[in-house]
């Protein structure tokens, strides 16, 4: 007796010649569909440092407050990772070569063109958990009180004893009063503050700029780029394409004051 297979992801029969049904390729095309709109919800919560709180699972959580949500920069990387990964098998066994930007949305929009390839291809499984696994990884680090952002510890000496209290702004205000002592903060200087003690935190020049520039820090990649051409700044691994947060902030910092801009070699950013 002939019976229906039956879809390895959902345990559903189905009838057409694919690895997995319909309703999971459907499934799967949607999720490559809404990688823009799950990265730019991601997006608000790495660059703006919205407050989030813990969803369980495996997502890591920042344990200290930083300029970038830890854990929300290591969901995108994985996406990412994930995409490019599907993209070469694509590339290898289809010989259509992939032209974009290198972004996860530009790979997302590529492999869209291949959903039904990809459900008819024997590790169709395969990529449809590893796409939904790490679609989902962004959306639960996604989970945004509006309005806030992270600026520090207060650090305002009051008797000589250093105020502890962590400084949130809210949106649209350019100064942020302690809770705690009172001390008033202006948030550009704050947020430009809290980049430069991030030494261990390394992202692209695409996020860097976008964070920068929403805190009112005015920055551009080509303009970090020629920081590298002219041997200002240096990435994490040569040839990379990660900058230290506090080496790009300490470089911002120096322009704005006027000051004159060392090479790498000179000890500037060490």
């Amino acid at each position: 007796m002939v019976t229906d297979p039956i879809c390895p992801t959902c345990d559903t029969p189905f009838f057409n010649k694919a690895v997995i049904c319909p309703t999971c390729r459907n499934r799967l095309e949607q999720e490559l569909a809404e990688v823009d709109s799950v990265l730019a919800d991601l997006d608000v919560t790495l660059t703006k440092q919205s407050v989030t709180r813990s969803h369980g699972g495996d997502t890591e959580q920042d344990a200290t407050p930083t300029p970038f949500h830890v854990g929300a920069s290591k969901a995108a990387d994985n996406l990412r990772l994930i995409l490019i990964s599907w993209a070469g098998l694509v590339q290898d066994q289809t010989g259509n070569q992939y032209h974009g930007d290198g972004t996860s949305e530009s790979i997302a929009s590529y492999l869209l063109n291949y959903v039904d390839w990809l459900a008819k291809h024997e590790a169709a499984a395969d990529c449809y958990r590893e796409v939904l696994y790490a679609t989902g990884q962004c959306r639960r680090v996604v989970d945004i009180q509006p309005g806030r952002r992270i600026i520090g510890l207060c650090g305002s000496r009051i008797d000589n004893i250093p105020c502890t209290e962590t400084v949130w702004a809210v949106e649209g205000h350019a100064t942020v009063r302690c809770r705690t002592c009172g001390t008033e903060w202006d948030v550009r200087e704050r947020r430009l503050d809290s980049y430069m003690k991030a030494t261990n935190t390394a992202q692209d020049t695409s996020t860097l700029t976008r964070a920068f520039n929403h805190d009112g820090i005015a920055i551009t990649t080509q303009r970090i780029h020629q920081w590298v051409h002219r041997g200002f700044l240096q990435p994490t691994r040569p040839g990379g394409k990660r900058f230290i947060v506090a080496h790009v902030a300490a470089l911002v910092q120096r322009s704005e004051n006027r000051e004159r801009l060392q090479l790498w070699d000179q000890g500037e950013n060490t």
